[in-house]
């Protein structure tokens, strides 16, 4: 991490009006204390309260207007965790969708494309996970009705 940035996080971690425009902005969004991704939220919203300060006096070094920068940290982490939410929903929802999109659907040559897709994961790079998903792809296809002579 480099000193300016480190700079600006100490600035946003001590200053009581970054704070309340931080919880603000976590409020209007419904992320209340609550939330199981409170603490993430909270410290994504101090890192791009960071480098939107450090954009700002960067681009503006002659606003000294409080309202101003107040106003332009607002809308810039806003807008930020806005997105970030829009996206894991996104990804909740495509997800889910796949899932129910296998239990509605009968046709068996097309099963083995589908799991590959949900549960192909690009990250996992451990032996151990790799076996549980083949483990469980080859039970389902064991206890599917085309595979044991059925119709």
């Amino acid at each position: 991490m480099n000193q300016e940035l480190n700079y600006y996080l100490t600035i946003v971690s001590q200053n009581v009006e970054y704070q309340r425009i931080i919880y603000g902005v976590l409020k209007r969004l419904h992320i209340y204390p609550y939330h199981p991704y409170r603490a993430d939220y909270e410290q994504e919203a101090h890192l791009i309260m960071s480098l939107a300060l450090q954009d700002f006096h960067e681009h503006n070094h002659k606003c000294t207007d409080a309202n101003k920068v107040g106003l332009f940290l607002y809308q810039r982490l806003y807008w930020r965790l806005l997105d970030r939410l829009r996206a894991e929903q996104i990804q909740r929802n495509h997800i889910q969708f796949s899932i129910d999109q296998i239990n509605d659907d009968h046709h068996d040559e097309e099963m083995p494309n589908m799991f590959s897709k949900i549960f192909h994961d690009q990250s996992v790079d451990r032996q151990f996970c790799h076996c549980e998903i083949n483990h469980f792809s080859s039970s389902y296809y064991r206890s599917s009705p085309t595979s044991n002579g059925g119709t």
